[in-house]
């Protein structure tokens, strides 16, 4: 991003939260790069007045940062299609609002003083590495802890995917990028939820046909059993293929058929809350994972 665009977006965001004019002088906020719609988010700086103050407080989130999304054909269709999901879909969805899910504040259109129509959503900020970055950047280095590991697994489906599932909100776009793990709390999150407002329509409107997020959940449950594959992976255990073909045996025996009747029939969720236990039991009998009065409880 250019400096006099970095300039636009910056005074964006101030007008956006009203910040006082001492504020403005000072250092407010952190700004990530860019990504593939994003110019960028900002983190706002611990402490900072601003218009969403009052808002944030009552809806008991801490910190919050703004996306503001890039003013190219691409992000500008992308926006028109998330925004309004932000706005009024994502507060609805069953299960909603969930601890470990992003919550929104806000999303609307504001021109910049360049003239350029921008997408922005305010949104919870949300400390941590994502996974794919410990995949990718840490544990390949630095194996991973049974015990963290565990409590990860234990997070993504136990807290994230079965409550969700077991409401209806299904959804499609599961991969590592999307969840951030906190080391200081042991949380994990769920930290980008625009591809729920895909299935919005079906899940609130039409919550008895199933078309969109049934196709959705075959791809997810693929996506989850090779994000549980690297994660036991991460701990340094045997090879790839042997953990691979041992978790894969153990996930099919005992959570995928539980996973795949959520939601869409009477209350599955206790059933499938035990049949996580028993992938567990699996994961342990195999070596592939610590007993659960080794691992430590996240909070």
């Amino acid at each position: 991003m250019e400096e006099h665009q970095r300039a636009a977006v910056t005074e964006l965001v101030a007008d956006l939260l009203e910040l006082s004019a001492v504020d403005r002088g000072n250092n407010w906020g952190k700004a990530s790069p860019p990504g593939r719609f994003a110019a960028t988010v900002i983190h706002l700086s611990p402490g900072l007045r601003h218009a969403y103050q009052e808002q944030a407080a009552s809806s008991q989130i801490g910190e919050i940062g703004v996306k503001v999304f890039k003013p190219t054909p691409d992000a500008s269709r992308e926006a028109r299609r998330v925004v309004p999901f932000h706005r009024a879909g994502l507060c609805r969805l069953p299960g909603m609002p969930n601890e470990r899910v992003q919550r929104s504040l806000d999303a609307g259109f504001r021109r910049d003083r360049l003239s350029d129509e921008r997408a922005f959503i305010v949104q919870q900020w949300l400390d941590g590495d994502t996974l794919e970055e410990l995949v990718r950047r840490r544990w390949p280095t630095q194996p991973a802890e049974g015990a963290v590991v565990r409590s990860i697994i234990q997070q993504l489906l136990g807290g994230i995917v079965i409550p969700l599932w077991g409401e209806g909100t299904v959804w499609w776009d599961i991969r590592d990028a999307n969840y951030c793990y906190a080391a200081a709390t042991g949380r994990l999150s769920l930290i980008d939820v625009d591809s729920l407002g895909a299935y919005a329509d079906e899940i609130l409107h039409t919550p008895q046909v199933w078309t969109k997020r049934e196709k959705g959940r075959e791809t997810a449950l693929a996506r989850l059993r090779q994000m549980a594959i690297r994660l036991v992976l991460a701990q340094g255990l045997g090879s790839k293929q042997k953990v691979t073909a041992s978790l894969t045996a153990a996930w099919q025996a005992e959570l995928e058929p539980a996973l795949a009747r959520l939601g869409k029939e009477a209350d599955r969720t206790p059933e499938a809350t035990i049949a996580l236990q028993r992938f567990f039991d699996q994961l342990e009998a195999r070596g592939l994972i610590e007993p659960r009065d080794a691992a430590t409880t996240a909070s």
